[in-house]
């Protein structure tokens, strides 16, 4: 039977109107985490109350209920509490460091019955009252010591605590520091790239930030912002609760973390933009809504969010609050700029003059010539004549006649402002003899194919071919200071390959093929590569968008791994992109003479290799496994058994009273996996072991005293491949 505990009035507070629940412990009102931060691959559904790096702070029931389930793993949220309270919502209790007394006995019970340390016990009709002590704080699962404190609704969807407590001291505005524009198809820029550009914010005054430099832009853009909240008094760095984003004033994008589903929690990586935080390891929270995203945490009436740049300046404003109603606010404007460098169609050259036939926008401030013989030795161009010129809304074609600044310079840079300030600079090849030959960078970004090619000269014939699915489109493409882009979206692509050139007259700069695959949505995919030796085989629900992926075979040096590695090595990548869920990857196979367990498949980082799964089927000759990310894979053996290092008791040792068993459990290439791996035995009876996986500590209390005399401990650890260490230590009781 529980006891009512009579707290001090110090531990309650005045709430909400609609209820009276009391604050979960007596460690803090202070928070280390807020409700829906990120957390990889899902949402943090609570809020984290500071224990100060302690632990055993008294839990309290903070209304009547029944305790409808107590879990226990050396995992995620270690000991675990759950209580259905009486107006059917539930409050529920992580990383606790013990239960009451009562509960305790009960624990250790079904812990030996079932021998596993990991349980999950559904008590009936245990009730308890308001204010009545539950549990102690602790760190048990991963993380430093806290409390991790939800409320659930009647349908376990996790709702905001803070609406529910006022305890909490916040007046701090959230800390903005970066915002993100994306360009969201091939049609689309940010100051003349086609990849996403940040922008440093400068904070001016009274939570009122500006962006630091302008924003050129053409086309269809999404937005995110990086930064952070804090409360009162601490450093910890919290998440937002609201965001909102306007244009012209009127709201077209509003977020609020106030319920969070579970069944989309993994959304979470779609929630920011995940290809930066793949990238720099910066977290975007984006104020956009992709087609795909389905959580439920936005005004949709609003519309997706994303902003067009056509002909106008866009003026947004994004807010960004606590659930303080702490509110900062970035002000800014988009100009219409779209890279549209000077492009030339036509050249005759003499001695002291070139004639060109040019093409620029037709809305321009200021137009410079320079040439030269070297990039490093441009001079000014100080006459040049308009012979001829052709205007439309959009460009204006002119024929030029420019008197070069020395006899004999070849090459022409023009330097153009359009009408928004924006500024590209051109060097052209007027001879068409360049002899410094551009560069190229491939890149997989997953949604598109990105190419960038640098030390780019123009000239009339400069182009750029791209042959897919029988067409060829040639591309005149637009240069800023000797570099240019292209990108190539994965919605586009119907075959196996690209071939790109880029050639001026007779002279290839460029030529090649570029193999790729698609992953897409809502289809059941299967590939295979290398002659079967890999297989891919996806789900509907794989991705969540069309995805561009490559596969690329290395051979291995036996002497780079610590164990024995068997055929190649597979480099797969979809860019900086997330999988909606996994995907099932097959290697074949020649190390069937190893036991049953130790072949499996491993990644390979920069640290050497780490245990993914798979176990070889002598049927088909493949070890198969789900795999999350693309990344390097390879068949290997770990033949390398755990490591055990016994603390107490010691070997040989006579002690006073039975000890608690402590000892080190480490594995570090196939790790230990699960508590079910590791056995304690005091003589011949089952000991619980409670298993700390990020210390690798492992501790097993017997739950009576022993008789004086001899004894032995038993311990037998055995990592996911399959090889098992054990080791004993005699000792005396006396």
């Amino acid at each position: 039977m529980f006891k009512i505990l009579l707290l001090p009035l110090l531990f309650f507070s005045t709430f909400l109107p609609a209820q009276n629940y009391l604050w979960p412990t007596n460690a803090s009102r202070a928070l280390s985490s807020s409700f829906c931060e990120y957390r990889p691959g899902h949402y943090h559904a609570a809020i984290d109350i500071k224990t100060w790096n302690k632990e055993g702070y008294k839990c309290f029931a903070i209304e009547d209920g029944i305790i409808e389930r107590i879990k226990i793993s050396p995992f995620g949220a270690g000991k675990a509490l759950y209580l259905k309270l009486k107006d059917g919502r539930k409050a529920v209790y992580f990383h606790l460091q013990k239960f009451t007394k009562e509960l305790e006995q009960k624990i250790g019970e079904r812990q030996r019955a079932e021998k596993s340390y990991s349980i999950e016990w559904w008590p009936k009709n245990l009730k308890v009252k308001k204010g009545e002590i539950i549990a102690y704080t602790g760190q048990t699962g991963i993380g430093v010591p806290h409390l991790h404190f939800e409320i659930r609704d009647e349908q376990n969807r996790p709702l905001n605590p803070l609406q529910f407590y006022s305890v909490v001291k916040d007046k701090i505005r959230p800390n903005l520091k970066q915002l993100l524009i994306i360009p969201q198809n091939e049609s689309s820029s940010v100051n003349g790239s086609f990849k996403p550009q940040i922008f440093p914010l400068s904070h001016i005054h009274e939570g009122v930030y500006i962006i630091k430099e302008p924003i050129f832009a053409q086309g269809l853009l999404g937005l995110a912002i990086n930064g952070f909240d804090q409360a009162d008094g601490f450093y910890n760095k919290l998440g937002f609760y609201k965001s909102t984003l306007s244009q012209e004033n009127n709201p077209i994008f509003e977020q609020a973390y106030d319920r969070l589903n579970f069944k989309n929690t993994r959304m979470v990586d779609i929630d920011i933009y995940y290809p930066e935080k793949a990238r720099s390891k910066k977290r975007f929270n984006k104020l956009f809504l992709d087609s795909f995203n389905n959580l439920g945490f936005y005004n949709r009436k609003l519309g997706n969010g994303l902003i067009n740049v056509l002909d106008d300046t866009v003026n947004f404003e994004i807010s960004i609050e606590d659930y303080f109603q702490n509110r900062s606010i970035i002000k800014g404007n988009i100009l219409p700029g779209e890279l549209n460098s000077a492009k030339i169609n036509r050249v005759q050259l003499s001695s002291e003059n070139a004639y060109l036939k040019m093409t620029i926008p037709t809305k321009i401030n200021n137009l410079q010539f320079f040439s030269g013989k070297s990039a490093d030795s441009l001079k000014e161009i100080s006459y040049y004549e308009i012979m001829e010129r052709t205007i439309d809304s959009l460009e204006t074609v002119l024929l030029l006649k420019i008197r070069l600044a020395e006899q004999g310079d070849f090459l022409l840079q023009t330097i153009l402002e359009n009408s928004f300030g924006q500024t590209t600079k051109t060097i052209a090849l007027l001879n068409n003899e360049n002899k410094n030959l551009p560069t190229s960078q491939v890149e997989l970004y997953g949604k598109q194919l990105f190419l960038s090619f640098n030390n780019i000269a123009d000239s009339e014939k400069l182009t750029l071919k791209v042959f897919h699915d029988s067409t060829n489109n040639d591309n005149r493409l637009n240069i800023d200071d000797n570099v240019s882009e292209y990108v190539f979206p994965a919605k586009k692509f119907k075959s196996d390959s690209i071939k790109i050139t880029m050639q001026d007259l007779n002279k290839v700069y460029f030529d090649t093929l570029i193999s790729a695959h698609l992953l897409l949505p809502n289809k059941t995919q299967k590939y295979s590569f290398y002659h079967d030796s890999l297989k891919l085989s996806s789900t509907v629900k794989t991705v969540y968008d069309t995805l561009f992926f490559s596969i690329d075979k290395d051979s291995a040096n036996p002497e780079q791994f610590e164990l024995p590695a068997f055929g190649s090595i597979y480099k797969m990548s979809i860019g900086d992109q997330i999988l909606n869920r996994t995907i099932e990857l097959s290697l074949k196979s020649d190390s069937s003479f190893f036991p049953d367990g130790q072949a499996s498949i491993y990644s390979v980082g920069k640290k050497g290799l780490n245990f993914v799964g798979g176990k070889y089927n002598p049927q088909t000759g493949y070890i198969s496994t789900r795999i999350k990310t693309f990344a390097k894979y390879i068949i290997a053996a770990d033949t390398i058994a755990p490591q055990i290092e016994i603390q107490k008791p010691r070997w040989g040792k006579t002690y006073k009273k039975m000890p608690q068993i402590i000892f080190k459990a480490v594995d570090e290439i196939s790790e230990i996996g699960s508590d079910k791996n590791i056995e304690i035995y005091f003589n011949d009876e089952y000991v619980v072991p409670e298993w700390d996986f990020e210390t690798n500590i492992v501790k097993g209390r017997l739950h009576y005293e022993p008789q004086k005399g001899k004894h032995k401990v038993t311990i037998k650890v055995k990592d996911r491949a399959g090889n098992i260490t054990q080791k004993v230590s005699a000792f005396s009781i006396n």
